[in-house]
């Protein structure tokens, strides 16, 4: 019995010892794959961190080219003045970023295929920019990784419209010699249609776009820097005004409301819809809304506050109109008129008859003042299928894209549509 025992214990002991050397040497291994897997390890982490960077930097990449698209559809008139607008947004975000991003323009027209998206119909017009931009990796570089580039694509389609002025977008009517009938000036703004203008026109300010013919009688003077031109400047002939309204011809009962005096409204209100007859001066200091209404005042129309919505709603008025106010909306009720001010100065070719002093508006429709000045100040405006007719014409402000006629009109009731698709 001893001998059996002592045999059992030798055995249970020579396992235990295996049992030890066997947890030294995993030891020894598990110490030496660390040793090798640690330099992989942190190249990887540090790897993960630049593809957050880069995952973060194509995202504003894809920021960049989005507004592009949208800004080469909003004053789309011809692919050469798409390729411009995109190129300038892209430029200017360029001036700003430590990454670059190179830009390729293509437009689409009725019945071509968009690639991802669908065949245009009708008006219909498309703006694709694809565009890439180097990335340098940071951390990357302990595993080998360099730089990458960074492929993105946006699409904005847009569906152009009429202004209803046949071919003519703004017509400055002052005869007078020595008289700027058209002043366009400010940055960065974009203009689509024809200009005329019964005396002379000046283009200042920097930047601006500009994509259809100057006629003019007088003189045509170019001032400023970088401007982009694609039409032809040419003298011609006095015309007369393309639309002729009169403040009598909607001076028409029946009324849906009658204010004796002056209406003033304060405080955020809905006015309601219908025919105004105002035998005074109209006043809203709030930020109102209205839609699918006419005023005719006899005296002036001022409505300057932010986020006012006039939709449907044209403007008639023996005096000054007036319309100022941040992120408001514009669109016209009748005869795709929005604006028509009568007022009468022989005295002053500056008297102001309309304006329009806002930033980030978007605006449809006729504005017309045959007697006196019609001025648009501000910034990041949009106004389609817009038409700006007066005695003269100031364009100021910065930013600002406004769209004349089409060459195929369309349904005078629809509105302009820019989206992003793609």
């Amino acid at each position: 019995m001893s001998i059996s025992r002592r045999c059992k214990w030798r055995t249970l002991a020579s396992r235990g010892r295996r049992i030890k050397a066997g947890r030294s040497c995993r030891r020894g291994t598990s110490s030496v794959l660390v040793v090798i897997a640690l330099p992989v390890l942190l190249g990887a982490a540090a790897a993960a961190i630049d593809l957050a960077v880069l995952t973060a930097e194509g995202q504003k990449v894809q920021n960049v080219i989005d507004n592009a698209a949208l800004s080469g559809a909003r004053c789309y008139a011809s692919p050469e003045v798409a390729e411009a607008v995109v190129n300038r947004i892209v430029a200017e975000n360029n001036a700003i970023t430590t990454w670059q991003v190179a830009p390729a323009t293509t437009c689409y027209g009725p019945g071509d295929d968009v690639p991802g998206y669908r065949t245009l119909v009708g008006d219909e017009h498309a703006v694709e920019v694809n565009a890439q931009a180097d990335f340098s990796f940071f951390f990357g570089r302990l595993i080998g990784l360099t730089t990458t580039t960074v492929h993105r694509r946006a699409v904005a389609r847009v569906t152009v419209q009429s202004n209803g002025l046949g071919d003519v977008f703004i017509f400055g009517g002052a005869t007078n010699e020595d008289c700027d009938a058209v002043k366009v000036m400010g940055r960065a703004n974009t203009l689509v249609g024809n200009i005329h203008t019964n005396s002379s026109m000046l283009l200042g300010g920097l930047k601006t776009v500009m994509d259809g013919d100057i006629a003019y009688v007088g003189e045509f003077t170019e001032q400023g820097a970088q401007h982009v031109m694609t039409g032809t400047a040419y003298q011609t002939d006095v015309q007369d005004y393309p639309i002729n309204y009169t403040f009598e011809e909607f001076d028409v009962p029946p009324w849906d409301h009658i204010v004796d005096g002056d209406l003033s409204v304060s405080g955020a209100v809905v006015i309601p819809s219908g025919r105004w007859r105002v035998y005074g001066n109209v006043k809203f200091a709030s930020s109102v809304a209205c839609s699918d209404a006419l005023f005719v005042v006899d005296g002036d129309f001022d409505a300057a506050a932010v986020n006012k919505v006039f939709d449907g709603v044209t403007i008639v008025a023996g005096g000054e109109i007036r319309l100022a106010g941040a992120g408001s909306y514009y669109s016209p009720f009748q005869d795709n008129l929005l604006a028509f001010s009568a007022l009468n100065d022989s005295t002053s070719l500056t008297e102001q008859g309309i304006s329009i002093n806002a930033a980030d508006c978007a605006i449809s429709g006729i504005c017309f003042a045959p007697d006196s000045n019609l001025s648009i100040n501000g910034s990041r405006e949009i106004s389609i299928r817009v038409g700006l007719v007066a005695e003269t014409v100031d364009l100021l402000g910065s930013e600002s894209v406004f769209s004349g006629p089409s060459q195929d009109p369309a349904d005078p009731d629809l509105r302009c549509d820019v989206r992003l698709v793609l």
